[in-house]
């Protein structure tokens, strides 16, 4: 399974963008010790398509729609079986027993993943041929990693994660931000997160919050300024903030961006500060080098906090974690109690703390 032989390597990365790039340490470590193998890369259309493309570690990217009908499951399978794949890994989280049956499926000899519950069986390993156990209380990168142990010799030991941004993101970035360049020459730029993924309405800070950390930060930071970002969907919560924010303060200090998703992680380089909700945008400003502050409630951050060499993750004290991937949960649609326990004070504190 080690040798240098030329091979072909499915990994199914089904689930969103923040999952993806705490995967990508994985891929990354496959193809900097087998260069010759050839790295495909399976997404579901959740974004991440454009991630993976710009990965240079990574030789092609697939997208199939994984929520649909038989005949489409059929398509992709069809599709992954033409490619005649040596070793399928279904990265974890995303979906693991559907994962690990297309694999069977598509005919890959050596399929790995790790076991997931089914049939009252909380470790099972059906249509796998080598199985892990997810270890409690260990990072989703540590996991991926546990993963290619069949197929690598050693494994990193930094397992913090880095996202490659291309040239042409980097100058499209450039252009977007000039409009935000204001009159005044801001000394730093803060980026924000407030939203999160379709359905996860629960993980998300107030916007009140974000607003009144904005106002705080303004009066140590005078000249400070703040860019509000989110997908297509979150637009109208993005200009709300942004106003909340320009009321408090009396002032135009804070505008929204909407861009590509590899042009927004190049305009999020740019800052010197990035405040999420546990996100994709979260792990991508820690995964560009922006210290970053995670803000945690129903989800865990021992499991899923960013892990940038600048990113912190908070937690109000007393609250727990209260959500698993591989198992279904309603939290309503509005912030998680354990959401509501975290104050604006809490966190320019911690900003504090950072140095930055």
């Amino acid at each position: 399974m080690k040798s240098s032989k030329n091979k072909r390597i499915l990994f199914l990365a089904l689930s969103g963008i923040g999952n993806l790039i705490m995967q990508l340490p994985a891929i990354t470590a496959v193809k900097k010790q087998h260069p010759a193998w050839h790295i495909t890369v399976c997404v579901a259309p959740r974004g991440t398509a454009e991630i993976a493309r710009s990965q240079p570690g990574i030789d092609d990217v697939l997208e199939m729609p994984i929520r649909a009908n038989a005949m489409q499951h059929i398509k992709n399978i069809i599709t992954l079986h033409r490619r005649s794949f040596d070793v399928g890994v279904a990265l974890s989280p995303g979906q693991l027993l559907k994962s690990a049956a297309y694999l069977f499926l598509a005919g890959i000899p050596v399929r790995i993943g790790n076991s997931y519950p089914f049939n009252h069986n909380p470790h099972a390993t059906l249509f796998l041929t080598k199985a892990f156990h997810e270890r409690p209380g260990i990072h989703d990168i540590e996991q991926n990693l546990t993963l290619i142990t069949p197929l690598c010799d050693t494994i990193p030991h930094n397992s913090n994660y880095e996202l490659i941004i291309p040239e042409q993101n980097i100058q499209e970035a450039k252009t977007i931000f000039a409009p935000i360049s204001y009159k005044v020459q801001a000394i730093s730029y803060v980026g924000i997160h407030a939203g999160s993924a379709l359905g996860f309405a629960w993980k998300r800070w107030p916007l009140d919050r974000f607003a009144e950390v904005a106002r705080l930060y303004s009066r140590k930071h005078p000249s400070a300024r703040f860019i509000i970002f989110g997908s297509h969907n979150e637009q109208t919560e993005k200009m709300r903030l942004a106003d909340m924010i320009n009321n408090h303060c009396s002032a135009r200090i804070a505008d929204t961006v909407t861009a590509s998703l590899m042009t927004t992680a190049a305009t999020i380089q740019r800052c010197s500060l990035f405040i999420s909700n546990d996100s994709g945008l979260m792990h991508i400003a820690a995964a560009v080098g922006v210290p970053t502050i995670g803000l945690f409630g129903p989800t865990d951050e021992c499991q899923t906090g960013p892990r940038g060499a600048k990113s912190v993750a908070f937690r109000a004290p007393g609250t727990k974690p209260a959500y698993n991937t591989e198992r279904a949960h309603y939290f309503g649609t509005e912030p998680h109690i354990s959401m509501l326990a975290i104050t604006p004070q809490q966190v320019l504190d911690t900003i504090g703390s950072m140095a930055v």
